[in-house]
C-alpha cells in the first residue's frame, strides 16, 4: 500500500518507541524482542505511516545500532521514520542519527494525535 493510500484509507499506523527494549523484565531479553519487532515490522500486511523513536528508543536510530540496516530499508519501503531531536541532544547522538530524521515534538504530538491507531511495542 502507498503513503498516500495508507493516509486516505484512514490506516494512519504509528508505532512508537519509547524504548530501545520491549516490555518490561531483563533488558537483554528486550533487546532481543525489539530487535525481531523491528525486523518483522515490514513482513506485515498492515504497514505503519510512521514511526516515532522518544527517549532511549533513539537508540535504534542512531549510530551503534544493529537495526540501522532494517530500519531503512524499512525508511525506503515508505515509513516516515522520526526521532526526538531533544532525545538525540539529551543522550549527544543528534550527530550520529543514522536511519530516519530528527523530529520536534510538535510533529510528534500532531503524528500521535492525528494517527489511527499508535502502537507500543
Amino acid at each position: 500500500m502507498s503513503k498516500a493510500n495508507q493516509e486516505v484509507a484512514g490506516n494512519r499506523v504509528v508505532v512508537q518507541f519509547g524504548a530501545d527494549t520491549m516490555g518490561h523484565g531483563p533488558a537483554e531479553l528486550g533487546r532481543v524482542l525489539i530487535r525481531s519487532f523491528v525486523k518483522t515490522l515490514g513482513t506485515t500486511g498492515r504497514r505503519p505511516w510512521r514511526a516515532v523513536f522518544v527517549n532511549t528508543g533513539i537508540h535504534l536510530t542512531t549510530e551503534g545500532s544493529d537495526l540501522i540496516e532494517d530500519l531503512r530499508k524499512l525508511e525506503a519501503d515508505g515509513l516516515e521514520l522520526l526521532s526526538c531531536g531533544t532525545c538525540l541532544d539529551y543522550f549527544e547522538k543528534k550527530e550520529k542519527l543514522q536511519a530516519g530524521r530528527a523530529s520536534n515534538m510538535q510533529e510528534i504530538v500532531e503524528t500521535l494525535t492525528t494517527a489511527d491507531l499508535v502502537v507500543r511495542p
